[in-house]
C-alpha cells in the first residue's frame, strides 16, 4: 500500500535511521544503499490500507482546521483594518476621532543590559527577554533568567524592539520581565492598552519602515512622535480592543485544537506503524 509505505517512511524510526545514514561529507545527502538497508516489518495488505485510511483522516482533519485558522485570521485582519480606523463603527458609538502623538499618552521605559554571569536557563530569578527570539508567534517564551534584573516591564505593557534586525517588532506582555536594551516598554496610562497595541500591530510595518538603514533600530522619538488615530471615549476604545480580543482568543483555540490533533496523529503513527496497536483482527487480515 503505497499510503502506508510513506506515513511508515516519514514515521520516527526510519526518519531516525535516514538521518544516521546520511552522508556527511561536503555533499550532505543519502545514497541508495542507505534506503535499501533500513529494515521493516509489514502487516498484511488490508492492514496497511485500513492504517492509512485512520492516518488519512486526521490530515484531512489537520488540513480543514489549517484552512479554518487561514480564514479566521484573514477575518480578524479586515476586522482590524475596519475598527481601529472608524470606517466601522460598533453600535452605540458616533463622533469623529483624534489624531494624538504617541508619547502623550504613555511612558516609555528603554530595557538595559544584563551581564551574562547573570544570566541563566535554570530558572533561577526572574525571567528575562533578550529580543523578538524570546516571543516567537506573539507568545513569550521563559527560556532566559537573571538574578541580577535591571528594567522591569509589567503586565499589559507593549514591548517593542529597538535594535537589530527585528526592530519593530512587538509583543504584549503577560507578566513582569526583565527586559534588555534590544527592547523598549511602552506602558500607555491615558488610553485603552491594548487597543494601542492592536493599532501599532495593524501597523507595524511603519515602525519596520522607521527601523532601516546601516544598523536597524528605533529611537524613542520614532515612538513618541508617532501619531495615532483613535475615539475620543475610553468606552468605545475598550470595545474595539475586546472584539478583536475575543477573534484572538477564537484563533488560539483552533490553533490549540489543531497542536492537539498533530499530537494524536504522531501517536497513532508510533503505535499504528509499529504493531503495538492493531486496527485489523489477525484472522481478518488473512482473509
Amino acid at each position: 500500500e503505497t499510503k502506508y509505505l510513506a506515513y511508515f517512511l516519514s514515521s520516527e524510526r526510519p526518519q531516525r535511521a535516514f538521518r544516521g545514514a546520511t552522508d556527511q561529507g561536503a555533499k550532505a545527502g543519502m545514497n541508495l544503499a542507505g534506503v535499501l538497508r533500513i529494515q521493516a516489518a509489514f502487516p498484511p495488505l488490508p492492514e496497511q490500507r485500513a492504517i492509512a485510511t485512520a492516518l488519512s483522516d486526521v490530515d484531512a482533519l489537520l488540513d480543514g482546521l489549517d484552512r479554518l485558522i487561514a480564514k479566521k485570521r484573514d477575518v480578524k485582519q479586515a476586522a482590524m483594518q475596519q475598527l481601529l480606523t472608524g470606517q466601522t463603527r460598533l453600535p452605540g458609538f458616533a463622533g469623529e476621532w483624534e489624531s494624538c502623538r504617541l508619547g502623550d499618552g504613555i511612558k516609555l521605559i528603554s530595557g538595559r543590559h544584563v551581564l551574562a554571569q547573570f544570566c541563566n536557563c535554570a530558572g533561577d530569578g526572574v525571567p528575562y527577554i533578550t529580543g523578538p527570539s524570546d516571543f516567537p508567534g506573539g507568545v513569550i517564551s521563559r527560556a532566559k533568567f537573571t538574578t541580577r534584573p535591571e528594567t522591569m516591564c509589567s503586565a499589559g505593557d507593549i514591548l517593542v524592539t529597538v535594535k537589530g534586525s527585528g526592530s519593530g517588532s512587538l509583543v504584549l506582555s503577560d507578566g513582569v520581565y526583565c527586559i534588555s536594551r534590544q527592547l523598549m516598554a511602552i506602558r500607555v496610562e491615558r488610553w485603552c492598552g491594548p487597543f494601542i497595541y492592536h493599532s501599532l500591530v495593524r501597523d507595524t510595518s511603519l515602525f519596520e519602515a522607521e527601523a532601516t538603514g546601516l544598523i536597524p533600530g528605533l529611537s524613542r522619538a520614532d515612538i513618541l512622535d508617532r501619531t495615532i488615530t483613535l475615539p475620543r471615549t475610553r468606552a468605545e476604545q475598550d470595545a474595539i480592543a475586546g472584539v478583536i480580543s475575543d477573534m484572538d482568543a477564537e484563533l488560539a483555540a483552533f490553533e490549540a485544537r489543531r497542536d492537539k490533533t498533530s499530537d494524536l496523529k504522531q501517536a497513532m503513527m508510533q503505535e499504528l506503524l509499529t504493531g503495538r496497536t492493531r486496527l485489523v483482527p489477525a484472522g481478518a487480515a488473512c482473509a
